[in-house]
């Protein structure tokens, strides 16, 4: 079984898709366990590649210069030396997560396809880049601004690094909480230094700031490091936050007080709901878990039938028992929710050609992967397939922020649009971040950049 997981997700700041958010990724795939062995020997390991990566930058830096002019008289990045400042992005990355950052255990020089590395550096090689940004950048490199930004970062994440060592050495496995801020701010510097090198025009100093803005942030070096300490600090909120951190929890939709009511059954879907999936082929069914808003399964249905000529059929709803919640947190591990959905339907659960998809108000969390919430959790086994999904994260009223049902009901539509994909259509995952069946979702912003229409071809089976 699989988490869409957002360990942590980005709550309280949704935001719009942005194209920084794609143009720039490092992805850090998270291990089940590492070795205790090598923690001792890592450091001696690293030692050749580090020593390439020193020389492969010297030659990053002239490579960089000359296409400091070529983009200047021509607005174009070469696209041989564009290659060769990718692959030091790359190399740096695998280098830097295996010592001394302790993310995997994959060395860095080992001859792997791309599909088969657990760590991924992404950058989309622009079609122009601006002359006025370009002097932007040589301005910043010249006041060491980045250098000094990323400086701070690397403080950061070795005082990290150090209890992650005691954590692996003890239990095998990096804490995921610790993992997720590392990878955060890591992936932070990447988008920094991808900028300082000429390959992007988009500042990433936040997550969503573009190229012109940063002509006002980079002029007052005060904002700079207060931008940094904001960085900082979202990226810890990222990691660690839960509901009951915001202000007044009681505001918050099915959390604290007002859970209960996110348990009970929403009895106006027992007027469009069936008793069971029967039928020939296969068939997608959901299975509304709590108070469902009955204007979301109506939008699901409606949106599938339109959109590919597939009729979703509501099965039976119902509540969820109070023994479920977690006492502490008021989430629900999706495992007991899937346990339980398969007591409420036994036949479509068992049936092979049923692809059965749960969705439910309440927070849910996983802990066969120590994940603190999930977006939801899904089966593709032939034999079973299942999913379940949790709207609770994805509506902006969670966070404080105003309603919006058409951001709301697109997030959890394009969770539901990946399972179909997957468990009707079996058509694979993707590593591409704007793909419908993108494999990583980690926060709110992956989902709001995803895009929508499935590849249906020839070979998508019903």
């Amino acid at each position: 079984m699989t988490s869409d997981a957002a360990p942590p997700d980005e709550s309280p700041h949704p935001g719009s898709t942005h194209e920084d958010a794609t143009n720039v990724n490092l992805k850090v795939e998270y291990p089940d366990s590492l070795s205790r062995r090598l923690l001792f020997v890592k450091w001696l390991l690293a030692i050749p590649p580090l020593i390439l990566l020193s020389l492969y930058g010297i030659a990053v830096l002239v490579t960089t210069f000359i296409s400091f002019w070529a983009i200047l008289f021509t607005r174009r990045y070469p696209g041989g030396l564009f290659d060769f400042a990718r692959g030091y992005m790359a190399l740096q990355a695998r280098t830097y997560s295996y010592f001394p950052l302790l993310l995997t255990d994959q060395y860095p020089l080992a001859d792997r396809l791309d599909s088969e590395r657990a760590v991924h550096y992404e950058v989309e090689e622009p079609e122009r880049l601006s002359r006025w940004l370009l002097l932007l950048k040589l301005g910043s490199f010249l006041l060491g601004v980045v250098s000094g930004l990323t400086a701070f970062a690397a403080f950061a994440l070795a005082i990290v690094a150090i209890p992650a060592w005691f954590a692996i050495l003890f239990t095998g496995r990096y804490p995921r909480t610790m993992f997720n801020f590392t990878t955060a701010v890591a992936q932070w510097c990447a988008r920094v230094t991808t900028w300082e090198f000429l390959m992007r025009d988009e500042w990433s100093l936040f997550a969503r700031t573009s190229g012109v803005g940063a002509m006002v942030v980079v002029g007052a070096l005060a904002t700079v490091g207060l931008g940094l300490f904001n960085y900082a600090s979202w990226a810890f909120i990222e990691v660690s936050l839960s509901p009951a951190s915001l202000s007044d929890a009681r505001d918050v939709p099915c959390y604290g007080e007002r859970l209960q009511e996110c348990l009970e059954l929403e009895p106006d879907l027992l007027l469009v709901s069936y008793d069971s999936c029967d039928g020939v082929g296969k068939r997608v069914c959901l299975v509304p878990l709590g108070r469902v808003s009955p204007d979301l399964v109506n939008h699901l249905t409606s949106y599938y039938r339109v959109a590919y000529g597939l009729e979703v059929r509501v099965l039976t709803p119902s509540g969820i028992p109070f023994a479920l919640v977690h006492p502490e947190s008021g989430q629900i591990d999706a495992s007991s929710l899937v346990s339980y959905m398969s007591e409420l339907e036994p036949g479509p659960y068992l049936d092979p050609g049923v692809v059965l998809i749960g969705i439910t108000p309440v927070d849910l969390y996983d802990s066969d992967y120590d994940y603190r919430f999930v977006f939801g959790v899904s089966s593709n086994d032939p034999s079973r397939r299942f999913g379940v999904v949790s709207a609770f994260r994805m509506n902006p009223v969670t966070f404080g922020e105003p309603p919006n049902d058409t951001l709301f009901y697109s997030r959890v539509r394009k969770l539901v649009t990946k399972y179909i994909g997957e468990m009707y259509y079996d058509l694979p995952l993707s590593s591409d971040s704007q793909s419908p069946l993108y494999n990583s979702i980690m926060s709110v912003r992956d989902l709001d950049g995803m895009d929508e229409g499935l590849p249906l071809g020839a070979t998508s089976g019903q």
